[in-house]
């Protein structure tokens, strides 16, 4: 998966002195800036997830067309997860 250009988002996480220190470390280690690292990192920990379960504890269901936890998800269990939260697809 290809990292994509995005709009600047409003809020900038706050992470402690000892992960920031771990960050610029694997930064270094991959010869990149501490900002693509963080998008590897987030890459790779969202490989490790389900991506149904991700779906499931998501608390904003407002553009689940484009989420790209929801395009990994295959028909059975993207009707789990529709029936779970009582939502309907368009046209039905």
């Amino acid at each position: 998966m290809e990292t994509t250009q995005f709009e600047s988002r409003a809020y900038t996480p706050q992470i402690s002195k000892d992960h920031s220190d771990m960050v610029r470390r694997i930064a270094w280690f991959l010869d990149k800036p501490m900002t693509k690292t963080l998008e590897h990192i987030i890459l790779i920990v969202s490989a490790l997830i389900e991506p149904s379960k991700i779906c499931l504890s998501c608390q904003d269901n407002s553009d689940c067309k484009t989420c790209v936890f929801c395009s990994l998800l295959s028909e059975k269990d993207k009707e789990v997860i529709l029936k779970a939260f009582n939502i309907r697809r368009v046209g039905e």
